[in-house]
């Protein structure tokens, strides 16, 4: 009787372990992102959002320098995101094929406005969201360490900065009552 017990318990355990080493072994360990592949994704999800802002501008805007501007935000982000790609695609990292929760969080915000309360949220975000871009793509073009997504950032730094610029003109225009035109 005693040995039946011994035996069973031995093949319990023996059960319980090798459960315990196949499930073990089903999960896959958390895998975190370098800062260059964080970078790309931000700057992925980042252009995204750009793209349909942009898009929401050209449809709600009262003000044809905003709807403009919201063009320029859909075809040069459109570009930046192609090459972002590529490159990505060259180095193995996978990149968000949607924007992130902020994001789309920031764009179901901005949806709710028209006209020229679109106008004024719109560029306020614009300004906000590009003085973010500019400065988190110049760390990347300086303390980046993969040569090739440095070297991209910092070829981008100086649209972000004229993007940071045009938003900020008509953002103040817009805040002085002449709707944007400069």
């Amino acid at each position: 009787m005693k040995r039946k017990s011994v035996s069973a318990l031995i093949v319990t355990l023996a059960l319980v372990f090798g459960f315990t080493l196949f499930a073990s072994a089903q999960q896959k360990p958390a895998q975190t992102k370098s800062p260059d592949e964080k970078f790309a994704s931000d700057a992925a999800s980042g252009s995204l959002f750009e793209m349909e802002a942009g898009k929401l501008a050209v449809q709600k805007a009262s003000s044809q320098h905003v709807k403009e501007f919201g063009q320029t935000m859909i075809d040069d982000h459109g570009k930046a995101s192609q090459e972002l790609k590529t490159l990505a695609a060259s180095k193995n990292i996978k990149l968000p094929e949607e924007m992130s929760r902020k994001h789309r969080e920031d764009l179901e915000k901005l949806s709710q406005y028209s006209g020229a309360e679109f106008d004024k949220n719109y560029m306020e975000m614009m300004v906000k969201d590009h003085k973010k871009d500019v400065s988190e793509f110049r760390k990347q073009a300086n303390e980046g360490k993969d040569p090739d997504l440095r070297a991209w950032a910092a070829k981008k730094v100086p649209a972000l900065e004229e993007h940071l610029t045009m938003a900020q003109d008509m953002n103040s225009d817009i805040k002085a009552g002449s709707g944007g035109k400069k």
